[in-house]
């Protein structure tokens, strides 16, 4: 057992230390895009810890903008720091999920659910991105993890319900979606309590979620409560099938292929009667319902990429599929291993392609290269520059890349005539300059437009915009 041990803890580590160098290598490909840059604005180290919370009220919880804040105080305020703490948090999740797998049935499971984590083209690009999506996964795992301890050992000792507690409160605060993870955990260990009719088990869990509900109330008084009292949202519809597959993020033949080992697990638990295994579907059916019944009854809030909350019982379902496959083969046949390096294969490779060969997935908007460019214009100090984005204590989004002290205008405030030359920046989506405002500007001033594309990929342009006194 020991020998084994040394072997599981060996691997993972490896597997880790491999999923560190694949997501460090692109750490700084691109450039932050427009929903980095508002954590980078929101976390500015010039801001108070108030103005953060404050800041951020109406949309999310704020535990990553605060981590953030303290992050580049400690640190340094630039991209590579700004994506460092994500890729770190992004590599814990390859070992968290190592540990979970090997907790919930055996080492091989641990090693495939870390091999899938290491190389999935999901969990590469939200590692490489500045936002808190890799700490929901992190969260959710490391909850599952402890759930999944208390729920098959039953343990004496009430630290490990004070931890989960602080766990489930962190998660929430990384994302309102954790309270319905959460909250669907609640709804299993009531199943378990009708079941078993163990009160004592009952009540101690009961205990640790009202303990998280407390470490939680303070934002659901405050920040919460501004939130759910918004009346919409930049989502239009909702997209069951989008939000149900994202986590896999494979082409379309592997996503099927991790839809047919689902298929496998679910029934070898209906087959068994396996109470415990019916957690995994159970919180990805919970983490579906509740948002889309929210989207109904008020506003769409089905957003694909919040589905990361229910990655690790997703990726759990896969990987159980897989090993159930490689268990109808004799022990130590050469079609077992055959079959179980294809299958690790398959899901590897769109990671590897995506972090080596073909980057094109990787690339984002261009705000680095905009801001590049604008620094180098000779005349940079004394012309205006207006842009879309997101607005953060008056800064918008290319601030960032500009010079120490230079701020770029609101487009909003733009009045044709007022300047004798004016840059426009746009981006790719809700950030472009609309064709009715290059229009209206077009009877006063010369626009000439400067592309930022890669290949065949329109990114953004700058227009420069010279008065012309003949019009």
């Amino acid at each position: 057992m020991k020998k084994t041990a040394k072997h599981f803890y060996f691997w993972l580590s490896l597997i880790t230390l491999c999923g560190l160098g694949i997501r460090m290598l692109n750490i700084n490909y691109a450039s932050l895009w427009a929903d980095e840059l508002y954590s980078a604005l929101l976390a500015h180290p010039g801001n108070s810890w108030y103005e953060v919370l404050y800041i951020q009220r109406e949309y999310q919880p704020p535990l990553y903008a605060f981590i953030l804040w303290i992050w580049v105080k400690i640190f340094a305020y630039n991209e590579f720091y700004i994506r460092l703490l994500t890729v770190l948090a992004g590599t814990a999740c390859i070992w968290v999920s190592g540990i979970l797998g090997k907790k919930i049935k055996n080492p091989q499971l641990g090693i495939i659910l870390a091999l899938m984590v290491t190389f999935n083209p999901v969990q590469i690009w939200y590692s490489l991105e500045a936002r808190f999506y890799v700490f929901i996964y992190l969260f959710s795992a490391l909850s599952l993890l402890l759930y999944w301890h208390i729920i098959t050992h039953k343990p004496v000792n009430k630290a490990i319900y004070l931890v989960k507690a602080g766990v489930d409160a962190a998660l929430c605060y990384f994302h309102h979606f954790g309270i319905i993870f959460i909250f669907a955990q609640f709804i299993f260990d009531i199943a378990l309590w009708y079941k078993s009719k163990d009160h004592s088990i009952f009540f101690t869990k009961l205990a640790s979620y009202l303990l998280a509900g407390l470490l939680y109330a303070p934002w659901v008084l405050w920040g919460l409560t501004e939130g759910m009292a918004v009346k919409q949202y930049w989502l239009k519809t909702i997209d069951i099938g989008a939000y149900l597959t994202f986590n896999l993020g494979y082409p379309f033949v592997i996503n099927l292929l991790a839809i047919s080992f689902i298929a496998v697990f679910l029934w070898h638990i209906f087959k068994q009667r396996n109470l415990l295994f019916t957690l995994f579907p159970f919180l990805c059916f919970m983490v579906t319902l509740v948002p889309v019944i929210y989207s109904i009854i008020k506003m769409p809030l089905l957003v694909d990429r919040y589905a990361m909350v229910m990655a690790p019982a997703l990726y759990c379902m896969v990987a159980l599929g897989v090993l159930y496959v490689l268990n109808w083969f004799k022990h130590k046949s050469m079609w077992k291993y055959l079959t179980g390096i294809a299958c690790m294969l398959a899901f590897a490779w769109p990671g590897i392609s995506e972090s080596f060969f073909d980057k094109s997935k990787l690339d984002k908007q261009p705000w680095r290269e905009m801001g590049q460019w604008l620094n180098q214009q000779p005349d940079f100090v004394s012309t205006p520059i207006y842009v879309n984005g997101a607005f953060v204590k008056k800064m918008v989004n290319i601030d960032f890349y500009l010079k120490n002290n230079e701020k770029a205008l609101a487009l909003q405030s733009l009045v044709p005539g007022q300047h004798k030359k004016m840059y426009l920046v746009e981006t790719n989506a809700v950030w472009k300059i609309k064709d009715s405002v290059l229009k209206r500007l077009d009877s006063s001033y010369t626009i000439s437009q400067i592309p930022f594309n890669k290949g065949k990929v329109n990114f953004g342009n700058i227009y420069v915009c010279e008065k012309n006194n003949n019009r």
